[in-house]
C-alpha cells in the first residue's frame, strides 16, 4: 500500500474482530499505539462481504502521504 505499512496481528487465533473482544482490544490498542504518530488509516475487515480474504485477525496500519495515491475502500475492482 505505502511505506511503512504494518500488519498488527495476535498471536492466539481469532477469525475476525468480532470473534473476541478482548482480543480485538489488545490488538486494537497495539494499532493505535503505532498510529499515534503518523497520519494514517487503520483498518480491519470482518467477513468476505467486507473484503476479508485472510480469516485470522489482523489490522493494517497504513501510512498516508499527500499525492500516495492509495484509493480506499478497498475492493477487489479496486485493490
Amino acid at each position: 500500500m505505502t511505506e511503512g505499512h504494518l500488519l498488527v496481528i495476535p498471536k492466539v487465533h481469532v477469525a475476525d474482530v468480532g470473534h473476541d473482544p478482548y482480543i480485538s482490544a489488545a490488538t486494537m490498542r497495539r494499532a493505535a499505539e503505532l498510529a499515534a504518530e503518523q497520519w494514517c488509516n487503520v483498518i480491519t475487515s470482518r467477513g468476505s462481504v467486507a473484503t476479508q480474504s485472510v480469516f485470522h485477525l489482523h489490522i493494517h496500519v497504513i501510512p498516508r502521504r499527500k499525492g500516495d495515491g492509495v484509493t480506499l475502500p478497498w475492493s477487489e475492482k479496486g485493490a
